[in-house]
């Protein structure tokens, strides 16, 4: 719906005709997600993430192959054991496979953060790139490609590899 209220009010602006476009409008786009994939610190930050990922799924693969074998284990066992001891084992299993579900279940969660965390200031950096790039290039409007569902653009108003050269270039601060 937002997406729709800007296309209809630049829409508008250009069907008026008046005093306040001077000029033609000038709109360019940026592939945000692109530009945060192949940009320096972005790369590192996905490298980064990746390490710890694997890390923490090692672990986790660790825990579930213990736990694939106990329950192998008791499987075999459960036959002879008595109607006690056998209870007791399965309950035992049953609290393991619980906490294991929460283990996972928190290691997405932190998957998430850790995503966020390595993510965010890159992508408030890029922005400021494509704010700054925007008024130097006297821009009307530059629309972010996945969240304006942007179906066909000019390549040449495609302003993603200039906004990650500008921001190596910086150093990965903002401009």
């Amino acid at each position: 719906m937002n997406t729709r209220w800007m296309a209809a009010v630049l829409l508008a602006g250009v069907g008026l005709g008046t005093a306040a476009w001077a000029e033609e409008p000038k709109i360019g786009f940026v592939d945000l997600q692109r530009a945060l994939n192949e940009c320096d610190a972005g790369k590192g930050a996905r490298e980064r993430f990746l390490g710890e990922m694997e890390a923490k799924q090692a672990r986790l693969r660790k825990e579930k192959e213990e736990l694939d074998r106990k329950r192998e284990e008791f499987d075999k066992k459960a036959m002879v054991l008595r109607e006690k001891e056998r209870l007791a084992m399965e309950q035992q299993l049953e609290d393991q496979g619980v906490a294991f579900k929460r283990k996972y279940e928190d290691y997405q969660k932190e998957l998430k953060r850790m995503d966020t965390e390595y993510t965010g200031a890159i992508l408030k950096d890029l922005e400021a790139v494509i704010a700054t790039l925007g008024s130097e290039g006297t821009f009307t409007v530059i629309f972010e490609v996945q969240s304006s569902g942007i179906v066909y653009g000019d390549p040449g108003a495609d302003l993603t590899q200039e906004v990650i050269r500008r921001y190596n270039a910086s150093g990965g601060k903002r401009q």
